[in-house]
């Protein structure tokens, strides 16, 4: 992991100043062991309120591309929640050694995740002017059992400006390696 700014916290305020050329996103960490927040880093005032003591729960306000990826990111977090559902029954069918139940549950979070998989997918497609797009093809790409044919398509429907920055450029380099083999 590369640093990319520093800044001092005093009195619970830090001031970033710049400008960059495409979103990206970057890692937020603490010198406590507090875990880690994503910020998508634009050309756009930031609101970030932490509590020292747990990083990830973090809010991020005031920029439109962060507020749309906490949007996303708390529709993925629903559907999730399904899953977490299950544990019980889980844990049930573990312990009577069901594997017909086991199967079940298997198949009911194989649907979770696929349903989890048609919402980032929906979200690539109806937003193809959006830096998030491409970050959330980008990181499907890196999947063991993706539909790479679907993602290429996905890709081709971003708008030039999109393309231009950081993640789509990393996923534009893994579907040319992907198609030359």
């Amino acid at each position: 992991m590369e640093t990319v700014d520093s800044t001092s916290i005093e009195n619970n305020f830090a001031i970033f100043r710049g400008r960059v050329a495409h979103p990206s996103r970057y890692l937020i960490s603490t010198t406590h062991d507090s875990g880690r927040k994503v910020l998508i880093i634009a050309n756009d005032s930031i609101q970030l309120k932490i509590n020292d003591s747990e990083l990830s729960d973090g809010i991020i306000s005031g920029s439109e591309i962060n507020d749309t990826m906490m949007v996303h990111q708390k529709n993925i977090r629903r559907t999730y929640k399904k899953v977490d559902a299950l544990f019980p029954d889980l844990q049930r069918a573990r312990l009577a050694n069901d594997a017909s139940a086991l199967q079940n549950i298997s198949n009911k979070i194989k649907a979770v995740e696929q349903e989890v998989l048609e919402i980032n997918f929906t979200f690539a497609k109806t937003h193809p002017d959006s830096f998030i797009s491409a970050m959330i093809l980008n990181d499907l790409s890196k999947r063991d059992s993706i539909d790479i044919d679907k993602i290429s398509q996905l890709y081709q429907n971003l708008s030039p400006t999109v393309k231009k920055g950081k993640d789509a450029i990393e996923l534009e380099s893994t579907l040319n390696a992907i198609s030359i083999h």
